[in-house]
């Protein structure tokens, strides 16, 4: 693939702008988004794909200063898992982002070799497992059974099937086989009783998709389909296209389909999502949409490099950079869906 000096440059301003103390807390945390006027929050979710993130191009690279961004982040995240085992915010723990932030300590570990506490390892896996098993997505920090309203990212849905990654990542870290199987069983179930028409619909009984949970659902079957687990390519093939049919003239891609009553916005983060996953599908074939979605991508860049989330906002994402620095790096050097932040 050939590498584009141009759009080498515009990953090593967001890379810059990942790697500055402008989007942590001082401490080694992940804020959400940076801006004055609307402050973010720390975000162990994010901190766990910047983790994933940060380890890889520190380790291809062979780059110390990344390293070190990497060990403060992989400090800071272990420091912030409560006795229960589960992260999260607003005083919920959420399985998904407990999961991200799995994934994110696994490839700490291996790719640099950096100290994971085993400690913490078996609270987080613990937790995973149980909430897995029944099919729980959130609970308050104390343990105790949390409700909330219908959203996708309170049921048990289509989302939850990039969970698979750190399922295999318990499975490898902890050999314990059971957690490849409980990785299958997501993939069995939640795949099926999603899919409609080319498109993940936010849960089993709905029909709305929420594309960044559409592209999750992708990334979780791509990985599968990395690691030998499953030949999902029809899923994939056909979510590709999907995107493919979505993406607006500028490259982006909205974050609402199939809902009239929503408010629609040309989001960065599945944007990026779509991205990934046109590259790991296909890259020749799906070279014209990468090229709009890439484009698309550099217009969000803020003055200090990072990524903001939609056009018009002030909000300097760090899930949409972290997920554009990815996109491009697959663009530039190939997509490595094993290591799929």
């Amino acid at each position: 693939m050939k590498v584009s000096a141009s759009l080498e440059e515009i990953q090593g301003s967001v890379i810059g702008f990942l790697a500055s103390p402008a989007i942590t807390d001082g401490g080694g945390c992940i804020y959400s988004w940076v801006n004055p006027d609307h402050p973010g929050f720390v975000y162990p979710e994010s901190m766990g794909l910047y983790l994933r993130l940060m380890s890889y191009l520190a380790s291809e690279r062979r780059d110390d200063a990344l390293t070190q961004r990497a060990h403060a982040i992989a400090a800071s995240l272990q420091r912030l898992i409560p006795p229960l085992g589960g992260v999260g915010m607003d005083g919920k723990v959420y399985l998904f982002d407990t999961c991200m932030a799995v994934a994110g300590l696994s490839a700490y570990r291996r790719l640099l070799k950096g100290r994971v506490d085993p400690a913490v390892l078996a609270r987080m896996a613990h937790f995973v497992k149980e909430s897995t098993v029944r099919r729980a997505t959130l609970a308050h920090d104390d343990g105790t059974p949390a409700t909330m309203p219908h959203h996708w990212s309170t049921i048990y849905g289509t989302h939850q099937l990039k969970t698979v990654i750190a399922l295999d990542c318990l499975a490898e870290d902890l050999g314990d086989d059971s957690f490849r199987d409980l990785a299958r069983g997501v993939m069995d179930e939640m795949a099926p009783a999603c899919f409609k028409e080319g498109a993940f619909r936010i849960g089993p009984t709905d029909t709305v998709v929420y594309t960044h949970a559409h592209c999750y659902s992708l990334e979780g079957l791509l990985y599968m389909r990395a690691r030998g687990y499953a030949d999902t390519t029809a899923y994939l093939r056909a979510g590709a296209d999907r995107l493919k049919s979505w993406q607006n003239e500028d490259g982006s891609v909205y974050n609402w389909y199939e809902d009239p009553a929503k408010n629609r916005s040309k989001v960065g983060d599945a944007s990026a999502q779509a991205v990934r996953i046109w590259l790991a599908v296909d890259a020749q074939g799906y070279r014209a949409s990468i090229d709009r979605g890439l484009a698309f991508l550099s217009s969000l860049r803020s003055p200090g490099g990072g990524l903001v989330y939609c056009a018009g906002s002030r909000d300097v994402n760090s899930v949409t950079s972290i997920f554009a620095t990815q996109a491009m790096e697959w663009a530039l050097r190939g997509a490595r869906p094993e290591w799929l932040v």
